[in-house]
């Protein structure tokens, strides 16, 4: 009731904050526990990341694309400088940035943001080039920035590494219909303006 939501009727109710600013406090009069939180150790954060992913994830299950896409960044945040971890740590968290990468790329898919999706799957590319999930958003973000013989070499590519995929497959012929569409259309253009 304090917030405006006393007569609102649903299960669940989530809301969003966003600090605006802070100022660390030199203050031994703090809660322990507090205190510890400005001297978390790597392995505390990677553990702080791996929760916040899971909360991502579900908002995703949930169709809170939105949502999600703001949580999988502040796993970013959380992690913090990547460059500065322990060897020993590098490989898992390399393996951790490139499932947010890929994620992230299908929360653009889902918001209609076919760009943003289009340099999440291509920066999960780079670090792995046979990702089969990353071939297969880059194809579908290649089609909706209208780059369709570019989606279907993306998409034959991923056959190529899984034979199995049907849902590439099928979207092959799909994406070439989309480019014989456009490049008619294209060609009908000069045709209208005379």
């Amino acid at each position: 009731p304090k917030i405006g939501l006393g007569k609102v009727n649903l299960p669940e109710v989530v809301l969003g904050l966003t600090m605006v600013s802070f100022s660390k406090v030199e203050d031994n009069t703090l809660p322990e526990t507090f205190q510890e939180q400005w001297e978390d150790t790597i392995e505390e954060r990677i553990e702080l990341a791996l929760n916040r992913k899971e909360v991502a994830s579900k908002l995703f299950k949930a169709k809170r694309f939105e949502m999600a896409l703001d949580a999988y960044n502040k796993v970013f945040l959380t992690l913090g400088r990547v460059d500065q971890m322990r060897e020993d740590l590098m490989e898992g968290i390399a393996d951790l940035i490139l499932t947010l990468e890929l994620n992230k790329a299908a929360c653009f898919l889902q918001l209609n943001d076919p760009s943003s999706a289009l340099a999440s799957a291509n920066k999960v590319l780079q670090a792995d080039c046979n990702n089969v999930k990353a071939l297969f958003r880059r194809a579908k973000a290649l089609h909706g920035v209208g780059h369709h013989i570019e989606a279907v070499k993306t998409l034959e590519r991923l056959v190529a590494l899984d034979k199995s995929n049907t849902e590439a497959k099928a979207l092959i012929p799909v994406y070439r219909q989309a480019h014989k569409a456009a490049a008619e259309t294209s060609a009908e253009q000069p045709a209208l303006q005379n």
